[in-house]
């Protein structure tokens, strides 16, 4: 017996057939992919908690004074030194709390086992007094020592006083908070100048009348701390002026802050 299938039905059996195998193809691959995504994660897990990403080397970058020796003994990583779980933050802790000297700029993770840190030493600068003495700080005003007699060699502040606890490594606090403010201010522009080290003492005695006395025998009147940076532009040119002068001693009025710079000899 023979059928003869009209052109319609035939194209009908063949559409079907075609979609069957459409469908067949993307459950296969679909099934192929997520078998694939399964075992790439299998192996990513197995290789994360395997030792192949255990720390093995860790760098110093920065340190000059401080030893490596006494940084590494500081860092406490723990029974668990993957590097994939490794805590930037209480690193960059045991590292400043073990030595107020150091600041940690920044942590580099470099696979599969090695980690950089990046370190700045503080310097002390400057000797701002206390209840206890004299506490030593950098130019951003972090405590570093403390000490019961000045030292000449730091610069000295008058009128402010460091108040509360004093935590070492940390930012010290002022009695006022306006003379707090205005002494970062200071600070801030005289390092931008390289003041800091040529400076005597920085006299707030008078909050109106603010005084840099450097060692050089020149004294700075800056008047308000207000235009800090304006003002101390001007002081290299004048103090420049004054010595072609002749004049190795006197007081440089800077507080106008509009370029106009008085000039007065000490007797």
């Amino acid at each position: 017996m023979h059928f003869i299938y009209g052109g319609r039905n035939v194209a009908r059996i063949v559409r079907r057939k075609n979609d069957t195998a459409k469908k067949y193809s993307v459950k296969h691959k679909g099934r192929l992919a997520a078998f694939i995504l399964l075992l790439v994660i299998v192996i990513v897990l197995l290789l994360i908690n395997s030792s192949f990403f255990d720390i093995k080397t860790v760098t110093l970058y920065g340190a000059q004074s401080v030893s490596e020796f006494e940084i590494l003994q500081a860092i406490d990583l723990g029974e668990d030194k993957n590097i994939l779980r490794l805590d930037e933050e209480a690193v960059k802790n045991q590292i400043e709390q073990s030595n107020p000297v150091l600041e940690v700029l920044n942590i580099v993770r470099v696979l599969p086992n090695t980690v950089e840190i990046y370190l700045k030493e503080r310097k002390v600068s400057i000797q701002v007094p206390c209840e206890q003495g004299y506490v030593h700080i950098d130019t951003e005003g972090h405590a570093l020592s403390m000490q019961q007699s000045s030292q000449a060699v730091l610069m000295d502040v008058a009128g402010a006083t460091v108040s509360g606890t004093v935590v070492l490594g940390k930012k010290v606090s002022f009695s006022q908070e306006q003379t707090e403010k205005d002494f970062y201010a200071l600070v801030e522009q005289m390092a931008l100048y390289g003041l800091v080290d040529q400076t005597q003492k920085l006299d707030m005695s008078v909050s109106d009348d603010v005084k840099i006395v450097l060692r050089s025998g020149f004294i700075l009147r800056i008047g308000l701390p207000t235009q800090i940076r304006q003002k101390l532009s001007y002081f290299q040119p004048a103090l420049e002026e004054v010595q072609k002068l002749g004049h190795t001693s006197g007081i440089l009025d800077l507080s106008a802050a509009d370029g106009t710079v008085g000039f007065a000899p000490i007797e």
